[in-house]
């Protein structure tokens, strides 16, 4: 019986930090083998964990004093999109990382929206709750 473990880099392609191991089994007598997949080493370190709260808070609090700024976008029915992608823009994490600190993003700030009078219309935009 013969058996090793590869590590495949095929996904650090599209972005991932981490390879794929494959446990090969080859039973030289049978002529046969087996591989089992699953486990993954870390090929670099994870980036940290964002706190998206107090950005959160920051895009709120202007929301609340209907300020100008770059990161919001104000329509004329009194509604502002938030423009996240100036927030947390692509490029800045893997897809997957910048996707959870997007969706994390959007549901913080539709809570804080929400216990002070705001609703969300769609994705991103938001408006006064009596309107």
């Amino acid at each position: 019986m013969l058996s090793f473990t590869i590590e495949r880099h095929g996904g650090t392609v599209l972005g991932s930090t981490r390879a794929e191991l494959q446990y090969w089994q080859v039973n030289v007598e049978t002529r046969s083998a087996t591989c089992s997949t699953g486990r993954h080493r870390q090929l670099v370190p994870m980036q940290p964990k964002l706190n998206v709260e107090p950005i959160a808070a920051e895009i709120v609090s202007l929301i609340l004093n209907r300020q100008q700024d770059s990161r919001l976008k104000w329509n004329s029915d009194g509604s502002v999109r938030v423009l996240i992608g100036e927030i947390l823009p692509s490029g800045s994490a893997v897809k997957q990382t910048l996707e959870g600190r997007r969706k994390r993003f959007r549901r913080e700030v539709e809570q804080l929206l929400t216990t002070r009078g705001w609703r969300k219309v769609r994705p991103n935009i938001y408006a006064p709750a009596d309107d």
